[in-house]
């Protein structure tokens, strides 16, 4: 076994320096030299050379950010390129092809005069001056219903009215009908132009023209 030097201390411990500028020895961890103040070599202590080569790891090595940003550009830059493809390319084309002009609709034609409905004249009220007294005309209109066993009153249904107001309990039956249409003539002579039947609660089952 070799023995330590003089002025070696105990093994592990730090060895004494010369100065590079006066040749005094100082003690490891001066940073100047105590005697003519010049700066002193430094150099890691024993103690923190055997850590670095006991641990032997260093820091692990991998992507440092640089490279994710990098990548992250890479993607953005291929989705905007796969956007513009899939829109059509950015071009001036119009996304939609221009709308088909509408069918001309053909104009209706005109009716035909011989197409249009006949339109019924108003009633013509006769003339009461032509003889027929009105009266006398609803009297016998009255006897005719009489005569077909249709009771009913028979009356103007007011003054200077046209309208001949028969009230009955037989407005439906075909007598009644084919007695005023007996006395239709008379009646139109007399001025009348309409009748209308009643029945006796006073509710107005028909109104129609005298024929």
């Amino acid at each position: 076994m070799t023995e330590p030097g003089p002025g070696a201390g105990p093994p592990g411990t730090a060895q004494p320096q010369s100065c590079p500028h006066c040749g005094v020895r100082v003690v490891p961890g001066y940073p100047k030299c105590p005697k003519c103040h010049g700066a002193l070599p430094t150099s890691p202590s024993p103690l923190a050379r055997r850590a670095s080569v006991a641990g032997g790891t260093a820091a692990a090595t991998g992507p440092g950010p640089a490279l994710w940003i990098g990548v992250a550009a890479v993607a953005i830059a291929a989705a905007v390129a796969v956007y513009v493809v899939a829109s059509g390319g950015g071009g001036d084309a119009p996304d939609t092809a221009p709308a088909a002009e509408p069918a001309p609709v053909p104009a209706a034609a005109a009716p035909r005069p011989e197409d249009l409905a006949a339109v019924p004249d108003e009633p013509a009220f006769a003339d009461a001056a032509a003889g027929v007294d009105d009266r006398a005309a609803l009297d016998a209109l009255s006897a005719e219903l009489a005569a077909a066993r249709v009771w009913s009153e028979v009356d103007s249904a007011g003054e200077d009215s046209h309208t001949v107001r028969i009230e009955s309990a037989h407005c439906d039956e075909p007598a009644l009908r084919a007695a005023i249409a007996a006395r239709a003539a008379d009646l139109r002579a007399a001025g009348f132009a309409l009748v209308t039947c009643v029945s006796q609660h006073g509710v107005e089952i028909f109104s129609e023209a005298l024929r």
